[in-house]
């Protein structure tokens, strides 16, 4: 990805975090999260992670990631990440679902506790592809919650089912209840797209 086209995703790391980041660590089957029932979790995190393929070169990606432009204001990313309003993130989703130069691959789900990791996977026809997320206590009395996010992908080039090169990356990020996070990875023929959207209780 060329620097162009992070400084178009992606925002500079403006504040550290006390939580300790999560490690990456691979899932080669699925792994079922722990289900905490209506009204019993009351520091929970709900997290829904979808993953596109997208090939088309850096132009082509910009398109479809316009609305990214409507970053929260509040705010702390990695370099090949965004965060972004929940009709941002809608706006992205009907682009991603038009394109046909886009190809839905992974959809994962999954509810954790403040502090807990919460380590989510599927391997298809596609690759596989995990996701770790951990998130951090309320601050400032306010919905917004620190997020440890490590997102692993093994993706395989469409048509073939020979698994393609490896990536991890590792990000924090400080989200509002509502908000989504965008992480562009690129891959050999084109980028995987990952959309984070997380739910805080009260």
């Amino acid at each position: 990805m060329n620097k162009t086209l992070l400084r178009c995703v992606g925002l500079a790391l403006a504040l550290v975090s006390p939580l300790v980041m999560t490690s990456c660590l691979p899932h080669e089957k699925n792994v079922a999260p722990q289900a905490y029932p209506a009204g019993e979790c009351q520091n929970c995190s709900a997290f829904s992670v979808s993953v596109w393929h997208v090939s088309a070169g850096d132009r082509g990606l910009k398109d479809i990631l316009q609305p990214v432009r409507y970053s929260t204001t509040e705010s702390l990313s990695s370099d090949n990440t965004e965060v972004i309003t929940s009709s941002a993130a809608d706006a992205i989703r009907q682009r991603l679902e038009h394109d046909k130069l886009a190809v839905f691959v992974a959809n994962l789900r999954g509810v954790t506790a403040s502090g807990d990791s919460l380590p989510l996977s599927v391997d298809n026809a596609s690759g596989a592809y995990s996701a770790v997320l951990t998130a951090g206590p309320q601050t400032r009395k306010l919905p917004s919650r620190v997020v440890n996010f490590c997102l692993s992908d093994s993706a395989s080039s469409p048509g073939s089912r020979t698994p393609g090169d490896k990536s991890r990356v590792n990000g924090r990020v400080l989200l509002r209840d509502g908000d989504t996070v965008v992480s562009v990875h690129a891959v050999p023929d084109g980028w995987l797209v990952w959309l984070i959207g997380a739910t805080f209780s009260a």
